[in-house]
């Protein structure tokens, strides 16, 4: 079924019935809610024959204004609950489907009345498990990222709207497509919605709301596309997965222990790899059917038989069943516990709450969120079927992950400016022997419920039973250490994409992360662990990130002084730039040949290089989309986003840009920033691919700077993302030289940078404006901790 909300802003008008009409057709809408009609009971009686749609309720304006209508086809079964000047509320029957509600709304067009919306809204409210979908114009926003433009929004208006939703039990269902659904060409909000009750979007949950082109208004047409759970047919297949719940059955220890008894040949590599196959897709994944495969009615069944014993009078209530039956109920609970908590990736939550709802509610939401409904290909083509999809996303991520060809003459510019700084000392501690106690220790520093990789296999599972399989373990990371021979499926990794925004239109608002095997994990985090020792004397101190004793709020605090350094200068003959700089899939694009042509610069011993590139090229991919691997790459650069190496490796890479700036400072063709005299003149903040550099506003300085970015991208393989670099000027430039330095370097002129990691680069006088977005966001976070999910103790 395709249902369509829109505020029309006058029906009646010929131009407006007619791309109406057009949007009915070319999306097969059923079932059309319509807001602001200004039509009259006459013009009303018209709009059956002129949509197409034979069925209509309608309200009529008042004083001009105002007016709704709800039109629907035959395939449609609708009962009219109720109709007002601000809603129509209605019961929907598709076939094969169970009824559930619908109300088009329409919140109060003025501020000082929206309460009374707010209160009306409360008021349909017939039960909180109701299955409940409402659509329409409701005249407000529910965070500042939802308008662009104009005045702050007070907060108190946001939070109005947000506790009726709570009190209503809906939520958002989101969007694709812009941001903003109303324009009044100076101010952009999001005013139009759908909203969904849990019960609706479980029932409904491959639903997704589009933001159709605008039309004749200054609202844009609201498309949704109601959709269950796909067929059976269509599910993805089952992968082995641990399970923590596993771990609490008497019998689970001994079964791990039969199943890595097994003898196995090969080297200790071969061996664990051989294990931890057997271990999980063989044993565990028969053991787990046996043993847990009825939980859910074992729970329920469980539940009754208590709740039928406590309805005997007192005297009659056998008090040993009781008690064994109130202890069976909390050990399950405590086990469906467990389940949803490793679902919902709550790892912030130190205490679990026996009430699992929390859990199971936001592993719903998170399923929902990374769920991948349609891609636009590199033709502008929408796909939405399942094959369309992976096309897309193997065809961007093997072009992606493919070297391209090096430009020696700009590797060799680059690693002129690298000074080497590897001693014999620090090659020596490298390459010490590799004890088990390391291992440990590598394997300890995880999170227990991470992810897992191919193998299924959760760092939990190896923590849990060290004991037991440690020594096995460690011996077979020590034996690829040492040799630098890995079986071909220990570094087969999958690839989850996940959205950097609501709902991702194209793969560049997808993020790659790689899910990799613990035991690779536990080789890569060994050499990670020994290689950030020496960090603090190899990495510039222009870079902060992942560097020990280096704090991100160095470079913040630095940011934020020069901002209000350049903001304040208003004389003077000398002025600077601030550019802030977007790099493009940093981590995917690096080209290996530059690692090591770096790493060997900077004078890392051959044999570490070698175990390094090892652990880099004996990678192949698999890419989880929609929860199933599909597609194989073998790529031939790029490193991992999951891998515990890559923001160290990242980092050498990073120092190679670091250097070049550095070496133009040095040699005076480069200008950076000095706030006065004595302070260390700054031309550039590295934090990974953060970065923000700094020079005179000269042309010449902008020439150089132009000149270091395209040398550095010619030889890593990193693409800067100029459509999102923006630049900013001290006050004492004029605007003519701001716009024509601004065209030379190519990027976007901006009268202040936004953020900086996270942070407001230059806070004015009013605190309260710069710093809203963090009452905002901590408000949406607070927005799923609802006391309806949440046992007694958990609120």
């Amino acid at each position: 079924m395709n249902l369509m909300a829109w505020n029309c802003q006058g029906i009646a008008n010929r131009m407006t019935r007619h791309a109406c009409k057009l949007l009915i057709q070319k999306h097969q809408i059923n079932l059309v809610f319509l807001s602001e009609t200004h039509c009259t009971k006459a013009q009303h009686a018209t709009l059956p024959k002129a949509l197409g749609l034979p069925h209509m309720v309608h309200f009529d304006r008042i004083n001009q204004t105002g007016g709704v209508a709800m039109l629907w086809d035959d395939s449609v079964i609708v009962n009219v609950r109720h109709i007002d000047f601000f809603f129509i509320d209605i019961d929907i029957t598709l076939p094969g489907v169970e009824t559930w509600r619908f109300t088009g709304f329409y919140g109060h067009p003025e501020t000082g009345q929206r309460h009374v919306s707010w209160d009306l809204l409360r008021s349909l409210v017939s039960s909180i498990s109701e299955k409940w979908l409402v659509m329409g114009d409701f005249n407000e926003i529910l965070s500042l990222d939802e308008k662009s433009g104009g005045p702050l929004r007070n907060f108190g208006q946001m939070q109005a709207f947000r506790d009726a939703l709570s009190d209503c039990n809906l939520e958002d269902l989101g969007a694709i497509g812009g941001p903003f659904t109303w324009s009044n060409s100076r101010t952009k909000e999001r005013l139009d919605r759908g909203l969904g009750s849990p019960s609706w979007r479980g029932l409904f949950s491959y639903s997704r709301v589009i933001h159709l082109p605008p039309s004749q208004s200054d609202h844009i047409p609201l498309l949704l596309e109601v959709k269950s759970e796909p067929p059976t047919q269509n599910r993805r297949r089952c992968r082995f997965r641990f399970e923590e719940i596993w771990t609490s059955h008497s019998q689970f220890p001994q079964a791990v222990e039969e199943a890595w008894g097994q003898p196995q040949l090969g080297n200790p590599m071969l061996q664990v790899c051989r294990k931890i196959k057997d271990t999980g897709a063989q044993l565990l994944l028969s053991w787990d059917r046996a043993v847990f495969g009825h939980r859910k009615e074992e729970l329920e069944t469980t539940r009754k038989q208590l709740h039928d014993l406590l309805q005997r009078p007192f005297d009659a209530i056998d008090q040993p069943e009781k008690l064994r039956l109130s202890n069976k109920l909390n050990e399950l609970l405590s086990i469906d516990e467990t389940f949803w908590r490793q679902r919902s990736r709550a790892i912030w939550l130190k205490e679990g709450d026996r009430n699992s709802s929390f859990f199971h509610k936001r592993a719903t939401n998170r399923r929902r969120r990374n769920t991948i409904k349609g891609l636009r290909d590199c033709n502008g083509e929408w796909q939405h079927s399942k094959e369309g999809i992976e096309r897309v996303v193997i065809d961007y991520l093997r072009k992606i992950f493919q070297a391209s060809r090096p430009d020696n003459c700009a590797q060799g510019v680059i690693l002129n400016a690298v000074q080497p700084r590897v001693n014999l000392v620090m090659n020596q501690s490298l390459k010490v022997p590799y004890s088990l106690e390391e291992m440990k220790k590598a394997l300890f520093q995880m999170q227990p419920s991470k992810a897992p990789g191919p193998d299924g296999m959760s760092p939990f599972f190896f923590q849990k039973y060290w004991d037991l399989v440690g020594t096995d373990v460690g011996n077979a990371v020590i034996h690829f250490l040492t040799t630098k021979k890995m079986p071909h499926d220990l570094n087969f990794t999958h690839v989850v994409l996940i959205p950097k925004v609501k709902e991702p239109l194209d793969m560049s608002q997808l993020r790659p992360i790689a899910l990799c095997n613990v035991i690779y994990k536990i080789a890569s985090k060994v050499l990670a662990n020994r290689l950030k020792v020496f960090l603090p004397d190899i990495i510039a101190p222009q870079q902060s990130a992942f560097v020990p004793d280096r704090l991100i709020s160095d470079n913040t605090l630095v940011a934020s002084e020069l901002a209000h350094y350049m903001h304040n200068l208003r004389t003077g003959q000398e002025g600077f730039l601030a550019l802030k700089l977007d790099i493009s899939k940093a981590y995917d694009r690096l080209e290996w040949h530059f690692l090591r042509s770096i790493m060997t610069r900077m004078g890392f011993d051959s044999d570490w290089i070698d175990l390094i590139m090892v652990c880099l090229s004996s990678v192949r991919y698999s890419f989880l989309i929609n929860g199933e691997p599909q597609g194989l790459v073998t790529p031939s650069r790029g490193l991992r986003q999951g891998d515990p190496l890559s923001p160290y490796l990242f980092i050498l890479c990073a120092e190679g840009l670091s250097a070049l700036i550095s070496q133009f400072v040095s040699n005076g063709h480069l200008h950076g920033l000095q706030v006065c005299d004595g302070a260390p003149t700054i031309s550039h903040l590295l934090f990974a691919d953060d970065s923000l550099l700094y020079a005179q506003a000269t042309p010449q300085d902008c020439l150089i700077i132009k000149y270091i970015l395209e040398t550095y991208e010619r030889a890593s393989g990193q693409q800067i993302n100029l459509q999102k670099c923006s630049v900013v000027f001290s006050s004492n430039v004029s605007p003519q030289l701001k716009q024509s330095m601004a065209q030379l370097l190519g990027v976007e002129l901006v009268s202040q940078h936004d953020k900086y990691l996270g942070l407001p680069m230059h806070v004015g006088r009013s605190k309260t404006e710069a710093f809203a977005y963090l009452k905002d966001r901590l408000t949406k976070k607070l927005t799923g901790w609802r006391p309806k999910l949440l046992s007694s103790a958990g609120r």
